[in-house]
């Protein structure tokens, strides 16, 4: 299932007062810094982005080989994967902009539900691999969900958003680490869920990955 990403220009990088907040909770800050700032504003277009990253119930449909035993599972790619996945339902991988707009869903907070970490139980709501009953998951104010694994985005890693520099073998990573943001940003790995986006979509799709 899509929602709608709404277009506009987004605040996008750590702040101070946001990395205060994650100081807050654990210091030393266990995450590069600079590798966050300057902070932006980043424009996108509209978008229709999937609710959840893609389960191993869909990937299975594309791929051959078998991504995990719960099929509702986040279905951990490699980035060749993830793209192929994407493609075949006429979608895209997500930019790193696109991903941490999403993610905000224009919050200004150290996580998407704000400065603090919920108690234990709502936390692990947060965190919980099992997608299947997406009514019931813990979302941001876009309905946006399963925020906190860690995700394939289409740009390539730069050590900082004024660098010009782009490592052209490493892809971004976004989300994971509840311990100090769902803002988190690093280097690929060699498998991660991705998220689809459609730009544009037909007018009454009803699917979704």
């Amino acid at each position: 299932r899509f929602r709608l990403l709404p277009g506009g220009n987004y605040h996008i990088g750590l702040s101070i007062a946001e990395e205060e907040a994650a100081r807050r909770i654990t210091d030393p800050f266990p995450a590069t810094i600079e590798e966050m700032r300057p902070v932006f504003h980043g424009f996108i277009n509209p978008l229709l982005v999937s609710e959840v990253p893609v389960t191993c119930r869909v990937a299975r449909t594309i791929l051959d080989s078998d991504t995990a035993s719960d099929d509702y599972y986040p279905a951990w790619l490699t980035e060749a994967e993830a793209r192929r996945v994407a493609k075949a339902h006429g979608c895209r991988i997500l930019d790193e902009v696109e991903w941490e707009t999403m993610c905000r869903a224009g919050t200004t907070t150290l996580f998407s539900f704000g400065d603090d970490l919920p108690d234990d139980e709502d936390l692990e709501r947060w965190m919980a691999y099992d997608l299947s009953d997406t009514m019931d998951l813990p979302a941001n104010k876009l309905g946006f969900a399963g925020l906190l694994f860690g995700e394939w985005t289409k740009s390539f890693f730069r050590p900082s958003y004024s660098s010009n520099v782009s490592d052209f073998e490493s892809r971004v990573i976004r989300g994971g680490g509840a311990h100090f943001s769902d803002l988190g940003r690093r280097r690929g790995m060699s498998a991660l869920p991705p998220r689809g986006s459609s730009a544009h979509p037909p007018p009454k799709q009803n699917g979704g990955i």
